[in-house]
């Protein structure tokens, strides 16, 4: 009895370990939190466009997720004529080149805070006889007008920022205009959340969907997810589900 008693409570321990660290499991985790550790809030992070310098020097693209392709080209026909699109955190631009190939935008244009990924997406531009537009700049300010594009993109780009900011894509979208975002949402009870977390040579924020929304009401975004659930339900599927927001100007 003893020895069943002892089982069991090394069981329940380890459970409760297990728990602990990766979160309680109906709530999902962005990524597996192995080999990351965790920064002090406000954390520096003007290294950043070194890394992706430096990272763009020596290899290809960085893994940007295509796979919402289908879903911004099926957004893109929800307007009455052939919207603009920004690319936030292109990378080497090749999601805008895919979407140009679609011939459903009137023009489309990429950021990113690499002045490396900016000049080889500028190469590839050429080879491509690409007519998007590459420029260096961050995410969080820019120098086009006020209500610039129709639809922004930002796919893994903004929990980088030093702290979770919005205000610039209110500032470029219209009011009918939208913005798809994916970002990394932990469950709510996962103990990372609310954390500045570096994973490899990246730093970002892990936060709830809950807490993410909260930012973008702040500064004057809704998540219009719901209103787009059908097409949404067609391309994306388990945790990037949860990830996936698409946004509105309130």
């Amino acid at each position: 009895m003893k020895l069943a008693k002892f089982i069991l409570f090394k069981i329940v321990s380890k459970m409760y370990r297990v728990i602990l660290f990766f979160g309680i499991p109906s709530f999902e985790t962005p990524f597996s939190p192995l080999n990351i550790h965790i920064l002090p809030k406000g954390h520096n992070t003007s290294k950043s466009k070194e890394t992706y310098d430096k990272y763009y020097l020596n290899n290809g693209e960085w893994n940007q997720d295509v796979e919402l392709f289908n879903l911004i080209t099926d957004l893109s026909k929800e307007f009455n004529s052939k919207p603009s699109l920004l690319d936030m955190g292109c990378g080497l631009g090749d999601l805008c080149f895919n979407l140009e190939n679609t011939e459903l935008f009137s023009k489309i244009t990429g950021i990113d805070i690499s002045s490396v990924s900016i000049k080889k997406a500028n190469e590839f531009k050429k080879s491509h006889k690409s007519s998007s537009s590459f420029f260096t700049s961050g995410i969080d300010k820019t120098n086009f007008s006020k209500s610039s594009f129709s639809i922004i993109t930002s796919i893994g780009a903004h929990e980088h920022l030093k702290k979770p900011d919005f205000s610039e894509i209110k500032r470029l979208l219209p009011n009918d205009g939208i913005c798809i975002m994916v970002l990394p949402a932990c469950g709510p009870f996962h103990p990372n959340r609310g954390n500045w977390v570096q994973k490899g040579v990246q730093s970002e924020w892990w936060y709830s969907r809950k807490d993410w929304e909260k930012f973008m009401l702040r500064d004057g975004l809704r998540n219009s997810t719901k209103e787009y659930k059908n097409i949404i339900e067609n391309y994306i599927t388990g945790k990037k589900k949860r990830w996936t927001f698409i946004l509105k100007p309130i």
